[in-house]
């Protein structure tokens, strides 16, 4: 039996993006802002640090302190953030694959689906940083094993242990085809990122949909998102 090809992906998705490009925009956009505003306070201090103003050099122990704490917190807060978009993005994305439409509330995830979020997120960049200090190409290869844990955790309830490992089953069954649409979304969420985010607002939710159709190749069900 052939093994799924994920790039069979793009055309449904291109097709599902272009019959709901309204509310994929504002899905990205609404990912752009977040984002953007969540990464600003830490941006502010870094302005404020490159520009050797007196104000920034002339800061106290405590001050110094006080400011290493705020990064601290504000790159934890940054992280559930993200894990909450992510998943939300899985669940607006699923929807669209499943039925054909999707709102914008769907970017909203469930509440009992936060721990399993945060645990998944943190295992796949602790993967993806021994992946990236092993070398480039295992550090694509970490990327491409997690690409799934957030449809499994949205879409089969699966816990965030569990979502990594199926995930990771996903590239053990197709490992060429897999790294190679691993390093193509990375390439497609660099694209996003440049420009101050502008090119986000359409890219972050094309990349999410074309993830969506590749997850149901592997997990051709029936839709299984509650409605409500």
């Amino acid at each position: 039996m052939d093994k799924p090809n994920p790039f069979d992906a793009l055309s449904p998705a291109g097709r599902a993006f272009s019959e709901n490009w309204q509310v994929c925009l504002l899905a990205g956009l609404v990912w752009s802002v977040v984002n953007i505003a969540v990464a600003a306070p830490t941006l502010i201090l870094d302005i404020l640090e490159l520009s050797g103003t007196a104000a920034a050099s002339s800061l106290g122990p405590d001050a110094e302190i006080a400011v290493t704490v705020f990064r601290a917190l504000n790159a934890v807060f940054n992280f559930f953030v993200g894990s909450v978009l992510g998943i939300g993005l899985a669940q607006f994305s699923l929807k669209l694959a499943d039925t054909g439409t999707a709102e914008l509330d769907d970017l909203l995830p469930a509440i009992d689906r936060m721990p399993g979020a945060l645990m998944a997120a943190t295992i796949a960049v602790v993967l993806m940083t021994i992946g990236i200090l092993a070398c480039c190409l295992p550090g694509i290869a970490a990327y491409a094993a997690t690409l799934f844990w957030p449809f499994f955790l949205v879409a089969e309830r699966k816990g965030g242990l569990e979502s990594v490992l199926l995930s990771v089953e996903v590239l053990r069954d197709n490992p060429l085809l897999m790294v190679l649409f691993g390093f193509f979304l990375m390439v497609l969420f660099l694209v996003g990122a440049g420009c101050c985010h502008i090119p986000s607002v359409a890219v972050v939710p094309f990349a999410y949909i074309v993830m969506a159709f590749a997850y149901r190749q592997v997990r051709p069900l029936e839709p299984l998102l509650d409605e409500g």
